[in-house]
C-alpha cells in the first residue's frame, strides 16, 4: 500500500478520536 493511501485513512482515524 502506497503512503498517500495510507495518510488519509490516518487522518479519518484521529478525526473520528478527536
Amino acid at each position: 500500500m502506497s503512503r498517500s493511501v495510507l495518510y488519509p485513512e490516518v487522518l479519518l482515524l484521529l478525526s473520528a478520536l478527536l
